[in-house]
């Protein structure tokens, strides 16, 4: 399980060309949130790097970001002596070659930094962050560190003002990348809280922004569900905080997962309930009723003063709008079937009964009869459509070169007249 700290350094106020702060960062105590006091320091980062507990530290900052500063920290601490000395690294890096030559002596800063800090730091140089082109830049470093970790914390303390939400965002879609990658913290070093910022020994506390970053992934769930249908996520996200509706919502992502639509609308009804219920509690969660609008959208899928056939027609088009083409389709058919089947008197709901009358009993007559000559001429295409899919595009030659034709050929199923006629008679 390898763990990595990920810190940004600014280039503070002063001489940018030098790497040298004529305002350097004030030095203050910092407080976690579990309590533990530092010793002031002017870098979070470095106690941060101790408190945590990780295996590598890496640092992120420009050319002209406060390295000098930071090196000169760390020699005035005595840290550790290392095999070349901190302020012989200072002085080439800086008052001789200026910012650039920073990058030539990186390997040596970083074994001296691993010396002194007593794991391996790695130091990153980014462009200032500014534009697409530079955002990507530092996105793709980001990427490469992260994917070789378990577990990722992030000190955004000392970043400019826009990299904080530039980092969040980045994580999000490296995390989405690599599953894998697990964040463990998110943090920034709150100065501007000390009632006296000329006290060293007053602590400041250490915000962990770590449930912020959970509301991301809450995005992310509510999201899949949302667009493409998938509810799992979001199902585990709702058993830590309302396991009942949890459950309820996993067997409403159940269902329409395998197309059982059959007692939908019971689940659907359970699942208002639950969600009135935590709405109308002295404390409502804060996580769960932002979920309402979704919840609506998903209740929305039926009317329950209309037939079953029709619900089942409903909820395929619910799935066609998500691009669950096979099961907009099966759905489809079976609403269509079960319309059918109610239209003649029969027991829609019987298996025997479904297979037999539409296997010996629904020719082209009572087809054309029942839904009509367009009707009918729909009926078939849908059919098509459905053992297409069904049977894995096997009846193409070029099955592969047939996907863009039967997704367009189901966009016209789906907007064809035919399909709300038969609904308008509900």
């Amino acid at each position: 399980m390898r763990k990595a700290l990920i810190t940004f350094l600014g280039t503070g106020i002063g001489k940018r060309t030098t790497g040298t702060a004529q305002l350097e960062y004030r030095k203050t105590a910092y407080k976690m949130t579990n309590g533990e006091v530092s010793e002031p320091t002017p870098f979070i980062g470095l106690y941060l790097n101790q408190a945590l507990v990780v295996d590598d530290l890496h640092i992120f900052g420009t050319t002209s970001s406060m390295w000098s500063t930071l090196l000169d920290y760390l020699s005035d601490r005595h840290y550790k002596e290392t095999e070349v000395p901190i302020s012989n690294l200072v002085d080439f890096c800086f008052d001789q070659n200026g910012t650039d030559s920073i990058i030539e002596k990186q390997s040596e800063i970083e074994n001296s930094l691993s010396e002194m800090l007593d794991n391996k730091s790695f130091i990153h140089f980014h462009d200032s962050v500014n534009n697409e082109t530079k955002m990507w830049s530092l996105f793709g470093d980001l990427a490469e560190t992260m994917k070789n970790y378990n577990e990722i914390h992030i000190d955004i303390t000392h970043g400019f003002r826009h990299l904080p939400l530039f980092v969040v965002t980045a994580l999000s879609y490296i995390t989405s990348l690599y599953p894998s990658i697990k964040v463990r913290g998110l943090y920034y070093g709150n100065f501007e809280s000390k009632k006296d910022r000329n006290d060293e020994n007053e602590p400041a506390d250490i915000v962990d922004l770590l449930p912020a970053w959970e509301m991301m992934n809450w995005f992310h769930a509510a999201r899949d569900f949302a667009l493409y249908g998938n509810g799992k996520d979001l199902s585990s996200l709702l058993e830590a905080h309302h396991p009942d509706l949890a459950k309820t919502f996993l067997g409403i992502n159940d269902t329409l997962q395998i197309t059982f639509i059959e007692g939908f609308s019971k689940r659907l009804a359970k699942m208002e309930r639950l969600f009135d219920q935590e709405e109308s509690s002295p404390n409502p969660d804060p996580r769960i009723t932002p979920l309402r609008p979704l919840m609506t959208d998903i209740n929305g899928m039926v009317d329950r003063k209309k037939p079953e056939w029709y619900n089942q027609i409903k909820t395929a088009q619910w799935y066609h709008k998500r691009c669950m083409y096979q099961q907009a389709l099966t759905a489809l058919v079976e609403g269509i079937k079960s319309y059918v089947l109610v239209h003649e008197g029969e027991d829609w709901k019987d298996r025997d009964t479904r297979d037999t009358f539409f296997k010996h009993h629904f020719d082209w007559r009572k087809q054309n009869a029942i839904l009509g000559k367009d009707g009918k001429k729909y009926y078939e295409n849908i059919r098509k459509w459905r053992n297409e899919i069904n049977h894995a595009g096997l009846l193409h030659t070029d099955a592969a070169g047939m996907t863009k034709t039967v997704i367009d050929s189901i966009g016209r199923l789906f907007s064809d007249p035919q399909l709300e006629k038969i609904l308008s008679k509900a």
